[in-house]
């Protein structure tokens, strides 16, 4: 049996001021037909699950199985299982965030082997109150992700070779550019234009030091005693040896594609746009100017950290992204 190579991406999204106590989920992995997915989320949730882009598995529709009961770290669920055809290049992890009130839930769904699959068929599995992770906000503001700047010193790249930086720095300011000047188009609607043009995001070495020591944590946690700084924490593990090669695009790619996947409805930040975007609107925030990451090898060279901090604070709820033309 040929075990194929396995790459997971971690996105992390925080609220200011919540206590998230979710499970980061088992690890996912396809091993030709004997594989089974798997949400973490009630049967009806309208979280659903995205694999490679292709369109929720079930989505809160899943026929009825046969029940099982699971317990992992002291915690129980119960899930139902079904057969299905399921691609056999999807595998891994992915997660998906419902917000609602001033409550959040975070739902999360896998790919794994599963030696009792029947008559080659893949079974997938559905969790009927997996674990959920429900944040209470204290704050109306909500801070994600990085955002930098082509302009930066060699000297202060800290943990990441320049060619990363210069990749980060660079997919994030022509976003910006392409918003400013009213030719980005997210998901078949055309953006407005800026009143004033977004400026160009700038590396910082004081806040690339601090986002370093974050990543050398190896632990993916937000970190707690930042002082007017907004945090973005993105993580891939393979089965295989990884290096930081490419790691600064595929973080910004997997963050600007919020945009496509799931559209822009408004430029203001308001609930639903930060529940489906918010890592792409942080990219797009007008008032972030400066940018510092940092980025580790874990686990023995499986995996990889980058932990990005910017100032000034950006997507804070119920502000404009920029301020568009009428």
């Amino acid at each position: 049996m040929r075990l194929s190579s396995v790459i997971l991406i971690f996105l992390s999204i925080e609220i200011s001021y919540a206590n998230d106590a979710m499970e980061s989920g088992r690890i996912g992995y396809s091993v030709d037909k004997l594989s089974q997915m798997g949400w973490f989320t009630p049967r009806d949730s309208r979280g659903g699950c995205k694999w490679n882009g292709t369109a929720p598995f079930c989505n809160g529709e899943c026929p009825d199985g046969y029940q099982q009961m699971r317990e992992s770290n002291g915690r129980t669920s119960n899930w139902w299982m079904a057969g299905y055809n399921i691609p056999d290049d999807l595998f891994g992890h992915s997660c998906t965030t419902i917000f609602g009130g001033f409550f959040k839930k975070r739902y999360c769904c896998m790919v794994e082997q599963r030696a009792d699959a029947l008559n080659g068929m893949k079974r997938m599995i559905t969790g009927s109150n997996g674990p959920l992770t429900v944040v209470t906000m204290l704050s109306a503001a909500v801070v994600l992700l990085l955002v930098v700047s082509e302009a930066y010193s060699q000297s202060c790249t800290g943990g990441i070779p320049a060619a990363e930086v210069t990749a980060i720095l660079s997919s994030h300011n022509a976003l910006r550019r392409s918003i400013s000047a009213g030719t980005y188009v997210a998901k078949g609607k055309k953006m407005p234009a800026a009143v004033t043009p977004i400026p160009d995001l700038t590396w910082d070495c004081d806040i690339a030091k601090s986002a370093q020591a974050v990543s050398n944590t190896c632990v993916f946690a937000h970190s707690t005693n930042r002082v007017n700084l907004g945090e973005n924490l993105y993580t891939m593990w393979s089965s295989n040896k990884v290096s930081f090669t490419g790691q600064g695009k595929a973080a910004s790619d997997s963050w600007a594609n919020e945009f496509q996947q799931y559209g822009w409805a408004d430029v203001k930040l308001t609930a639903a746009v930060f529940n489906t975007a918010a890592h792409a609107t942080q990219m797009a925030w007008a008032k972030s100017t400066k940018i510092g990451c940092g980025m580790t090898l874990c686990q023995n060279g499986n995996s990889v950290i980058v932990a990005c901090q910017y100032r000034d604070q950006g997507n804070m709820l119920n502000q404009n992204v920029y301020q568009p033309k009428a």
